[in-house]
């Protein structure tokens, strides 16, 4: 999908009455960020609100979809975003011992086909990137207004013209249009009145950035820095993943194991370089070589969450959007990306609808999202038995399918890059 270029948005901005409106953006992530820059180049005038002190990513690596890496060419952001990270060449799926099962192709594949690189970044720097293009002077629209230390803690008027949201100290922010871009937990999804719970899935994840230039001293761990890629290894109830991030000053590690009951409880924990070791012993020799390096930072574990698809993404003038809507397991590595598509979409309504009220471009908003977002959570779903499939006949069949698959993207996959459909409300 190619997202209107900021010529069409300054046309809805002349040729409607898009400088009157408002907005709130509830959560200063990635989400709400990317949701605070597209509307504010969809000319709304945006106050994007954090509880936090500073709007900051503390986080690991990201791997972004060409889907999303095309929405954020489109923001305006393609030269600073190139500059990230090296242009990912390939997936490599392995088994645990480390043969491999499958290559997917990327590279200057997707950049024809889908329009946008696949990326792989640090959170901290594309969240730096976006909130440096929110407040800027220049660019389309007016400069964001970012509040933090404010904690959300109640939405008023939430079926009127107006919704408010209002902040533990009682400092209230209307607009002609709320959005909850507020996480899992999300505080506006609860005020819409949606009961679809999120849940943990029985999952947890190693979230950990290991030394990069210790990497590169280690000769057998070469292949982790030669190029761009992501990594795989594949076993009975468990996964890892691990590519470059920052040229290669780091290595970001995600290894999913089955959740234990104080994780599952408290959400999170500190974990060690050694606990990683112990999780995957007598996996590929490589892999553990790999996770006994010297990490920079701590490590963590960390439950992994999701929630049924649903369709109540919006009610009057409030929406949600990402993990507020639609959260789901990593598996296809996608959860910043659909948040970042559900940003462009949602723009994408208020730019291209001349005379429709906030209501009506947010009814259109969740009608073209839902279906999208929906398949890729049930993806996501599917994936999870199928990465963690024990030594069997059902493991040796999914190997012969991976190895016959092996090539450019195809099927589901393929789909999702491809991104959300162009609105048949878009300004031509």
């Amino acid at each position: 999908m190619r997202y209107p270029p900021r010529h069409l948005w300054d046309q809805g901005r002349r040729r409607g009455r898009m400088t009157q409106l408002t907005a709130t953006v509830c959560g200063g992530g990635i989400g709400g960020t990317t949701t605070a820059l597209a509307l504010r180049q969809a000319g709304l005038t945006v106050t994007l609100i954090e509880q936090a002190p500073e709007i900051k990513e503390i986080g690991t690596g990201l791997q972004l979809g060409p889907n999303a890496v095309r929405a954020l060419f489109d923001l305006g952001l393609e030269r600073e975003l190139r500059a990230l990270s090296p242009i990912t060449q390939e997936i490599v799926r392995r088994r645990w011992d480390g043969g491999v099962l499958n290559r997917t192709t990327l590279g200057s594949f997707a950049e024809r086909r889908y329009g946008a690189p696949y990326l792989q970044v640090h959170r901290a720097d594309l969240l730096d990137l976006l909130l440096r293009a929110v407040v800027s002077p220049s660019g389309a629209g007016t400069p964001v207004e970012v509040v933090t230390a404010a904690q959300v803690t109640a939405i008023e008027d939430i079926d009127g013209t107006a919704p408010v949201a209002v902040t533990s100290a009682g400092t209230r922010f209307p607009g002609d249009l709320l959005v909850g871009a507020d996480g899992v937990h999300s505080l506006v999804r609860q005020a819409i009145g949606c009961t679809v719970p999120v849940v943990n899935s029985g999952d947890m994840c190693f979230r950990a950035l290991i030394d990069g230039s210790r990497v590169r001293e280690t000769g057998e761990l070469g292949f982790l820095t030669e190029q761009q890629a992501a990594h795989f290894w594949f076993g009975e109830d468990k996964h890892l993943v691990a590519y470059p991030i920052r040229h290669g000053d780091a290595i970001n590690i995600v290894g999913v194991v089955p959740e234990d009951a104080d994780v599952a409880s408290a959400g999170r924990r500190p974990s060690s370089t050694a606990e990683m070791v112990d999780a995957y012993r007598g996996w590929d020799d490589r892999l553990t070589t790999l996770l006994g390096t010297p990490a920079l930072g701590g490590v963590g574990l960390w439950t992994l969450q999701r929630q049924d698809p649903h369709t109540m993404w919006t009610r009057g003038n409030v929406a949600l959007v990402g993990d507020a809507c639609h959260a789901m397991l990593p598996y296809v590595s996608q959860g910043a990306s659909q948040a970042i598509e559900d940003a462009a979409v949602l723009s994408e309504e208020f730019a291209a609808a001349q005379h429709a009220t906030p209501a009506q471009a947010l009814e259109r908003y969740a009608r073209r999202r839902t279906p999208d977002a929906h398949r890729v959570q049930q993806e996501a779903q599917a994936s999870r038995d199928i990465y963690h499939l024990p030594e069997g006949p059902d493991q040796a069949a999914r190997d012969r399918r991976w190895h016959e698959a092996s090539g450019e993207p195809a099927g589901a996959i393929d789909s999702i890059y491809t991104g959300t459909s162009r609105s048949t409300n878009a300004i031509v």
